[in-house]
């Protein structure tokens, strides 16, 4: 299984890296490390391959801080309906409910998946943590999908990946490429795939300033540092891991005296891979 699994990591960080003529840039960078985004069209379908790219001024800690802990998206993405952790599997595969609200309900109802993921750590070969992603059968996995609600309708996910590439301490490249189904066959494509850029640009830019403010500020994000607290031995391990491949962090600017990074100090445990 672990194999399956890297395999498919190797072949969706292909088409991250990728930059052939069938990638088409729809949302182009002002300055460089902006978000940018591009689409390709896929053979018999309407809707096309996204890919986005951009530059955080952010930690990785914080950037994945932010990602493992699914039930609290709404709390930084305000299209997020509800999130629901349906399986642990192991330290680094979760199995995960998500629902996005539509702004109109009456006309477009709300869409959900059901999603398997996984994280590979690849710090020390490649520089880089890859996550990817799929739905996930009904009762696959001996896990039961959670009901359909009013007004929502189940999406499919293809594949999907997240690279993350630590440019710095405190610099993170996300690259991600996503190939969805939204059940959306009433709508244009075009308009779907607008919609779509919209929301990888601002869900780009919240998760920054997200993973900024967690870092920053006292009183930011207090629920995801209570979530740091309660799982110390994951959070140990993972700072651990980011500290033995990058270093550690460097104290931040206009940090007060009583303030302290709540990611300081945890990782001092024994290191072990995924």
């Amino acid at each position: 299984e672990v194999a399956e699994v890297a395999g498919e990591a190797e072949r969706l960080a292909g088409h991250l890296d990728s930059e052939d003529g069938s990638w088409v840039c729809v949302k182009e960078a002002k300055k460089e490390g902006e978000v940018r985004v591009w689409y390709r069209a896929e053979e018999g379908a309407e809707l096309h391959t996204l890919k986005v790219d951009y530059d955080m001024d952010a930690r990785l800690e914080y950037v994945l801080v932010l990602l493992n802990e699914i039930t609290l998206l709404h709390q930084w993405l305000p299209f997020i309906g509800g999130s629901e952790l349906l399986s642990h599997r192991s330290r680094c595969e979760r199995v995960a409910w998500v629902k996005v609200n539509s702004p109109a309900p009456i006309v477009l109802y709300h869409r959900d998946i059901c999603f398997y993921a996984r994280a590979l750590d690849g710090l020390d070969e490649d520089g880089c943590v890859q996550v990817v992603a799929r739905s996930l059968g009904d009762g696959e996995f001996g896990v039961a999908h959670p009901q359909v609600k009013g007004r929502t309708t189940r999406m499919g996910l293809d594949y999907g990946c997240v690279k993350f590439i630590p440019l710095s301490r405190g610099r993170t490249r996300v690259r991600c490429v996503v190939k969805v189904d939204p059940k959306m066959e009433g709508l244009p494509a075009w308009l779907i795939n607008w919609v779509a850029t919209k929301v990888c640009w601002v869900g780009m830019r919240l998760w920054e300033w997200k993973a900024k403010s967690l870092e920053r500020k006292e009183d930011a994000g207090k629920e995801h540092k209570q979530r740091m607290e309660e799982d110390h031995e994951f959070y140990a391990w993972m700072v651990g891991r980011i500290t033995q491949s990058l270093g550690a962090a460097p104290e931040r600017e206009g940090k007060g005296e009583t303030e302290e990074d709540p990611l300081i100090g945890v990782g001092g445990v024994a290191v072990a891979g995924c």
